[in-house]
Protein backbone atom coordinates (compact mmCIF):
# COMPACT_ATOMS: atom_id res chain seq x y z
CA UNK A 1 0.00 0.00 0.00
CA UNK A 2 1.62 3.63 -1.20
CA UNK A 3 0.91 6.19 1.19
CA UNK A 4 1.43 9.56 0.75
CA UNK A 5 0.84 13.01 3.14
CA UNK A 6 -3.33 12.67 1.30
CA UNK A 7 -4.10 9.52 2.06
CA UNK A 8 -2.54 10.27 5.65
CA UNK A 9 -4.79 12.85 5.74
CA UNK A 10 -8.01 10.69 4.90
CA UNK A 11 -7.07 8.26 6.98
CA UNK A 12 -6.60 11.06 9.83
CA UNK A 13 -10.16 11.77 9.16
CA UNK A 14 -11.79 8.58 9.60
CA UNK A 15 -9.67 7.82 13.16
CA UNK A 16 -11.06 10.91 14.33
CA UNK A 17 -14.47 9.84 13.04
CA UNK A 18 -14.32 6.47 14.39
CA UNK A 19 -11.74 5.96 17.34
CA UNK A 20 -10.99 9.30 19.04
CA UNK A 21 -12.71 8.58 22.58
CA UNK A 22 -12.14 4.95 22.67
CA UNK A 23 -10.42 3.23 25.36
CA UNK A 24 -7.47 0.72 24.61
CA UNK A 25 -8.31 -2.65 26.06
CA UNK A 26 -5.56 -4.65 24.92
CA UNK A 27 -2.11 -4.41 23.05
CA UNK A 28 -1.45 -7.74 20.88
CA UNK A 29 2.03 -8.27 18.90
CA UNK A 30 1.27 -9.73 16.44
CA UNK A 31 4.85 -9.61 14.42
CA UNK A 32 8.49 -7.99 15.12
CA UNK A 33 7.33 -4.48 13.69
CA UNK A 34 3.35 -4.28 13.86
CA UNK A 35 1.15 -4.24 16.75
CA UNK A 36 -2.59 -4.15 17.00
CA UNK A 37 -4.54 -1.73 19.80
CA UNK A 38 -7.64 -3.04 20.80
CA UNK A 39 -10.27 -0.02 20.95
CA UNK A 40 -13.67 0.34 22.48
CA UNK A 41 -16.00 2.80 22.02
CA UNK A 42 -19.49 1.58 22.28
CA UNK A 43 -18.12 -1.20 19.50
CA UNK A 44 -15.14 -3.34 19.31
CA UNK A 45 -11.86 -2.16 16.95
CA UNK A 46 -8.62 -3.19 15.98
CA UNK A 47 -6.04 -0.60 15.23
CA UNK A 48 -3.14 -1.69 13.81
CA UNK A 49 0.20 0.00 13.00
CA UNK A 50 3.11 -1.33 11.27
CA UNK A 51 6.44 -0.29 10.89
CA UNK A 52 7.72 -2.86 8.48
CA UNK A 53 8.67 -1.29 5.00
CA UNK A 54 7.43 -4.08 3.15
CA UNK A 55 3.86 -3.52 4.61
CA UNK A 56 4.10 0.09 6.84
CA UNK A 57 0.59 1.48 6.95
CA UNK A 58 -2.12 1.25 9.29
CA UNK A 59 -5.59 0.36 9.33
CA UNK A 60 -8.99 0.41 11.58
CA UNK A 61 -10.65 -3.51 11.55
CA UNK A 62 -13.87 -4.95 13.33
CA UNK A 63 -11.75 -8.56 12.92
CA UNK A 64 -9.66 -9.38 15.83
CA UNK A 65 -5.84 -10.16 14.78
CA UNK A 66 -4.18 -12.74 14.93
CA UNK A 67 -1.15 -12.88 17.65
CA UNK A 68 1.64 -13.69 16.52
CA UNK A 69 4.97 -16.05 17.99
CA UNK A 70 7.00 -13.21 18.33
CA UNK A 71 7.50 -12.38 22.24
CA UNK A 72 6.49 -8.86 22.78
CA UNK A 73 8.89 -5.78 22.13
CA UNK A 74 10.18 -3.57 24.18
CA UNK A 75 7.50 -1.15 22.02
CA UNK A 76 4.34 -3.50 23.06
CA UNK A 77 5.05 -3.74 26.91
CA UNK A 78 5.61 -0.12 26.53
CA UNK A 79 2.24 0.79 24.77
CA UNK A 80 0.39 -1.99 27.13
CA UNK A 81 1.94 0.40 30.56
CA UNK A 82 1.18 3.86 29.66
CA UNK A 83 -2.11 3.37 27.33
CA UNK A 84 -3.87 -0.26 28.29
CA UNK A 85 -6.83 1.22 29.79
CA UNK A 86 -6.46 5.05 28.67
CA UNK A 87 -8.77 6.91 26.25
CA UNK A 88 -7.30 7.79 22.68
CA UNK A 89 -7.53 11.72 23.07
CA UNK A 90 -6.23 12.81 19.75
CA UNK A 91 -5.22 12.10 16.14
CA UNK A 92 -2.70 14.66 14.72
CA UNK A 93 -1.20 14.70 11.65
CA UNK A 94 1.47 17.47 10.36
CA UNK A 95 0.24 18.73 7.00
CA UNK A 96 2.36 17.62 4.26
CA UNK A 97 3.87 15.04 5.89
CA UNK A 98 3.17 10.93 6.24
CA UNK A 99 2.91 11.24 10.05
CA UNK A 100 0.03 10.16 12.54
CA UNK A 101 0.24 11.23 16.19
CA UNK A 102 -1.98 9.68 18.49
CA UNK A 103 -2.50 11.16 22.43
CA UNK A 104 -3.49 8.92 25.08
CA UNK A 105 -4.86 10.36 27.49
CA UNK A 106 -2.62 8.98 30.37
CA UNK A 107 -1.39 11.29 33.36
CA UNK A 108 0.77 12.56 32.18
CA UNK A 109 -0.40 12.14 28.11
CA UNK A 110 1.68 9.40 25.89
CA UNK A 111 1.62 9.87 22.39
CA UNK A 112 2.47 7.16 19.42
CA UNK A 113 4.00 8.51 16.16
CA UNK A 114 3.48 6.59 12.79
CA UNK A 115 6.07 7.52 10.76
CA UNK A 116 5.08 6.10 7.19
CA UNK A 117 7.47 6.47 5.33
CA UNK A 118 8.48 3.98 3.43
CA UNK A 119 11.92 1.79 4.19
CA UNK A 120 12.29 4.46 7.03
CA UNK A 121 8.91 3.72 8.55
CA UNK A 122 8.77 3.65 12.49
CA UNK A 123 6.08 3.54 15.35
CA UNK A 124 8.05 5.79 18.32
CA UNK A 125 6.01 6.12 21.90
CA UNK A 126 6.92 9.53 23.54
CA UNK A 127 6.09 10.75 26.53
CA UNK A 128 4.73 14.44 27.23
CA UNK A 129 8.32 15.75 27.06
CA UNK A 130 9.02 14.04 24.07
CA UNK A 131 11.19 11.74 25.38
CA UNK A 132 11.16 8.02 23.81
CA UNK A 133 10.10 5.63 25.41
CA UNK A 134 9.77 2.97 23.28
CA UNK A 135 9.90 2.31 19.18
CA UNK A 136 9.36 -0.52 16.77
CA UNK A 137 13.04 0.46 14.70
CA UNK A 138 15.70 2.25 16.81
CA UNK A 139 18.62 3.85 14.89
CA UNK A 140 21.60 4.43 15.98
CA UNK A 141 24.37 6.44 15.38
CA UNK A 142 26.22 3.89 13.47
CA UNK A 143 23.23 3.61 11.00
CA UNK A 144 22.54 7.89 10.31
CA UNK A 145 24.32 11.17 12.60
CA UNK A 146 21.29 13.06 11.02
CA UNK A 147 18.53 11.09 12.82
CA UNK A 148 19.25 9.10 15.73
CA UNK A 149 15.98 7.47 17.57
CA UNK A 150 16.41 5.64 20.96
CA UNK A 151 14.73 4.90 23.88
CA UNK A 152 15.76 7.77 26.49
CA UNK A 153 16.41 10.54 23.71
CA UNK A 154 14.00 13.62 22.25
CA UNK A 155 12.04 12.54 19.34
CA UNK A 156 13.22 14.41 16.68
CA UNK A 157 10.37 14.16 13.80
CA UNK A 158 11.75 13.19 9.99
CA UNK A 159 12.97 16.04 8.11
CA UNK A 160 10.46 18.34 6.28
CA UNK A 161 10.71 18.21 2.96
CA UNK A 162 11.57 21.51 0.75
CA UNK A 163 8.40 21.34 -1.53
CA UNK A 164 5.27 23.64 -1.35
CA UNK A 165 1.91 22.52 0.50
CA UNK A 166 -0.92 21.39 -1.45
CA UNK A 167 -3.14 24.25 0.55
CA UNK A 168 -0.90 26.59 -0.34
CA UNK A 169 -0.27 25.97 -4.17
CA UNK A 170 -2.21 28.19 -6.41
CA UNK A 171 -3.20 28.06 -10.04
CA UNK A 172 -0.26 29.88 -11.03
CA UNK A 173 2.17 28.30 -9.53
CA UNK A 174 1.44 25.11 -11.45
CA UNK A 175 1.60 26.72 -14.62
CA UNK A 176 4.99 28.34 -13.88
CA UNK A 177 6.28 24.57 -12.99
CA UNK A 178 5.12 23.24 -16.43
CA UNK A 179 6.08 26.18 -18.36
CA UNK A 180 9.78 25.90 -16.90
CA UNK A 181 10.10 21.87 -17.61
CA UNK A 182 7.83 21.54 -21.16
CA UNK A 183 8.94 17.94 -22.09
CA UNK A 184 8.76 16.41 -18.53
CA UNK A 185 5.52 14.22 -17.46
CA UNK A 186 3.39 16.44 -15.60
CA UNK A 187 2.71 13.98 -12.90
CA UNK A 188 6.63 14.35 -11.94
CA UNK A 189 7.17 17.78 -11.98
CA UNK A 190 3.78 17.63 -9.84
CA UNK A 191 5.51 15.34 -6.93
CA UNK A 192 9.06 16.90 -7.01
CA UNK A 193 7.44 20.32 -6.33
CA UNK A 194 4.40 19.73 -3.80
CA UNK A 195 4.84 18.15 -0.69
CA UNK A 196 2.82 14.43 0.06
CA UNK A 197 1.76 13.97 -3.47
CA UNK A 198 2.70 10.41 -4.13
CA UNK A 199 2.88 9.40 -7.76
CA UNK A 200 -0.43 7.93 -7.59
CA UNK A 201 -2.16 10.98 -6.66
CA UNK A 202 0.03 13.15 -8.88
CA UNK A 203 -0.98 11.16 -12.03
CA UNK A 204 -4.55 11.14 -10.82
CA UNK A 205 -4.26 14.57 -10.97
CA UNK A 206 -3.21 15.10 -14.38
CA UNK A 207 -5.53 12.79 -15.84
CA UNK A 208 -8.43 14.96 -14.47
CA UNK A 209 -6.81 17.66 -15.91
CA UNK A 210 -5.31 16.62 -19.23
CA UNK A 211 -7.28 13.35 -19.83
CA UNK A 212 -3.74 11.50 -19.73
CA UNK A 213 -2.17 10.77 -16.71
CA UNK A 214 0.84 10.57 -18.92
CA UNK A 215 0.84 13.80 -20.35
CA UNK A 216 3.89 16.02 -20.64
CA UNK A 217 3.86 19.30 -19.01
CA UNK A 218 3.75 21.25 -22.42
Amino acid sequence: MHIDALTTAALTAELRARAVGARVQDVVQIDRLTVSLELYRGDRHYLVLSADPQAEGLRLTPHKPRRGDTPSSPLALALAAHAEGRRLGAVDHPEGERILIFTFDADPPVRLVAELTGRLANLVLTGADGVILALARPVTAAMTRARVLLPGRPYLPPPTQLKALPTAVTVADVAGWLAARPDDLAAQLVVARMRGMGPLAAREAVARAAGDPAATAA
